[in-house]
């Protein structure tokens, strides 16, 4: 090994005292790839056919969907995210060389980029792992070479935080591989910053904290101006999450996000205030004289709608949480029109359908101009809502939504594997692959 590198100690007599920490924080889960994703398994075979041999690591995370509290994260309110059962998986081996050896499935071959470089942005989505690392390496992370392998069942650019995952996933590894522990607030915090500084995208806190922090069968109430939460347990009659994937790809990149951010801000500095704590009783008429007076109401009221939300959901009031959906995307749509006609034609779908119908309500979901929308139906009624659905939006806009239901799930993990299948694929030099030493 050369000197370069740090050695990897004892990782298998750590593996006990890993395992029993909470899975939501990230920490070392053992005796085999435990989740069923099909991710995982895609993943694992992927690694193998690109190195012709197993992987030593794999580090999962799930996508999310925000209940309610949309645009929220950075005007210093209250979201309502869970994670979804769609995960992205990454498979890891620590190598002897100063590279990291990059693959996904979506790609013949693995892009490399050298430890001993200085990173700078591509301008593409391996943006969002690499400035992971260097954020690591930063703040005095002992680096070793990696090969590594990527699989996702997270739709990418449909508002479902496919970026938050890769971040939190290889945040994990790091953790594991370059010896620097985060508490798994810092860490959402060092993905966030990574957004910011490395990508260029100034997005809030709640992609990254409930990729993190998700516990299975809850919701994460997050309060995003002190970065305390609460876990708020599903009721066993909880609707099923419906999630509808208009195909329509936003890039907020390119700066509708940042702009709506901007004009929040103008609205407080006109106000005098650091922040919209405290400002639910604003009269209307200060209100209208702000720069941006629709985009302050939005704020407002989705505030206020997400603490009421919180309190239907604890009480199994499922109707009134439809209503308080239907009220959200009227104000996405009104007052922050971050819409597009197939998010509305989707939601004013699942209105007319109705409760009677099996539909509690539903809405946007995510930074918006696409994406997807999350509804709150009956489990029996899925089949018959999703099939009046994807006819209706195919006749008016020339194709179906993808539409999968979801619980919600729990949050990234990293596993050491044991013993593996041989699996029949020879490598793409045709090599058959060998199982790892102990």
């Amino acid at each position: 090994m050369h000197s370069w590198i740090k050695p990897i100690a004892n990782h298998g007599s750590d593996e006990g005292s890993h395992g029993s920490a909470p899975a939501q924080q990230g920490r070392v889960m053992t005796g085999g790839f435990g989740n069923q994703s099909q991710a995982l398994q895609r993943c694992v075979e992927g690694f193998i056919r690109q190195y012709g041999h197993e992987p030593e690591w794999l580090s999962h995370a799930p996508g999310r969907v925000n209940l309610i509290g949309e645009h929220i994260d950075y005007n210093d309110g209250w979201v309502l995210p869970t994670a979804i059962d769609r995960r992205l998986a990454m498979a890891a081996r620590v190598i002897d060389r100063p590279e990291i050896l990059l693959h996904s499935e979506q790609q013949t071959h693995a892009r490399i980029f050298s430890l001993e470089d200085a990173w700078q942005p591509k301008g593409d989505w391996t943006d969002y792992l690499i400035g992971v690392m260097k954020a690591f390496l930063d703040r005095g992370a002992r680096p070793c070479g990696l090969e590594l392998s990527l699989a996702s069942d997270i739709p990418v650019g449909a508002g479902l935080s496919s970026s938050a995952a890769l971040e939190c996933s290889i945040a994990s590894l790091m953790e594991e591989l370059w010896e620097h522990r985060l508490d798994p607030v810092e860490k959402v915090i060092l993905c966030q910053q990574v957004e910011h500084a490395f990508v260029g995208m100034p997005c809030g806190i709640m992609d990254q904290s409930i990729v993190t922090l998700a516990k299975k069968n809850h919701f994460l109430l997050l309060d995003c101006m002190d970065r305390s939460h609460q876990h708020i347990a599903v009721p066993s009659n909880f609707p099923t999450l419906l999630i509808l994937d208009t195909k329509v790809k936003h890039a907020l990149v390119e700066g509708a996000y940042a702009r709506r951010r901007q004009e929040c801000h103008a609205c407080l500095e006109a106000l005098g205030r650091s922040s919209w704590r405290g400002a639910e009783d604003m009269a209307s008429t200060k209100l209208e004289s702000l720069p941006y007076p629709a985009r302050a109401r939005h704020v407002i009221s989705e505030m206020a709608r997400t603490l009421q939300a919180v309190d239907c959901l604890q009480k199994g009031a499922w109707e009134a949480l439809g209503d308080l959906l239907y009220q959200s995307h009227a104000s996405l749509r009104n007052d922050f029109e971050v819409s597009c006609p197939e998010l509305d034609w989707l939601v004013e779908a699942l209105q007319s359908l109705g409760p009677s119908a099996g539909v509690w309500g539903g809405r946007m979901t995510g930074g918006g101009f696409g994406g997807c929308v999350v509804a709150l139906v009956e489990p029996l009624q899925v089949e018959r809502i999703l099939g009046r659905l994807q006819s209706g939006f195919h006749a008016q806009f020339g194709h179906p939504p993808d539409g999968f239901v979801s619980t919600p799930a729990s949050g990234c993990q990293i596993e050491r594997p044991g013993p593996l299948h041989r699996l029949d694929h020879p490598d793409r030099f045709g090599r058959t692959p060998r199982r790892l030493s102990p």
